[in-house]
């Protein structure tokens, strides 16, 4: 009677350690799929999807009191925008201006076309760069901003040019 149960307990032995090794193997080749143990799935206690995050943006803010669409006092009929979309490959922000006294309508404006031009304000210096429907060839225009109030009912802005000596003087309409 001893020699089966002998034999009963070493196949018995065997079979175990034959399931712990499937086992282990199986685990192993699920890790190495790529697979992440549950623990790594689920996640610490901070990281909790109703957690306020903030990320940091790396795009420079416009002057907020140079945003913002503008009529020249001289000729009410031309007008200068400047926007706070900033352009990552050059540097600038975008702006766009037009004369509807030379029947030109913001409308008929190309998008980064004729009549828009890119922006940056260094200090009391405006550098427009303005572009053209058939090339992408920027055309500067320098600008001394001598006079900016922002957010009175009076907004205005006066620009002056270093090249020509000549003042342009401009209302805030929004």
């Amino acid at each position: 009677m001893k020699r089966p149960l002998l034999i009963f307990l070493v196949c018995l032995a065997a079979l175990v350690a034959a399931g712990a090794v499937t086992f282990l193997v199986l685990r192993e080749r699920q890790n190495t799929d790529g697979l992440r143990p549950l623990e790594q799935v689920v996640g610490t206690p901070q990281e909790t999807t109703d957690e306020h995050i903030v990320f940091q943006d790396e795009t420079p803010v416009a002057d907020p009191a140079l945003v913002g669409r503008w009529r020249n006092a001289e000729n009410p009929q031309w007008f200068k925008v400047y926007l706070d979309d900033y352009d990552d490959e050059e540097g600038y922000f975008w702006g766009k201006e037009w004369n509807e006294a030379e029947d030109v309508q913001e409308t008929d404006l190309s998008y980064h076309g004729n009549g828009w031009f890119r922006w940056r304000k260094d200090g009391a210096r405006i550098v427009e760069l303005h572009t053209m429907d058939v090339h992408d060839i920027p055309v500067p225009k320098l600008w001394d901003c001598r006079h900016l109030t922002a957010r009175t009912p009076d907004d205005s802005l006066v620009l002056i040019s270093p090249e020509r000596n000549t003042a342009l003087h401009f209302s805030r309409i929004y």
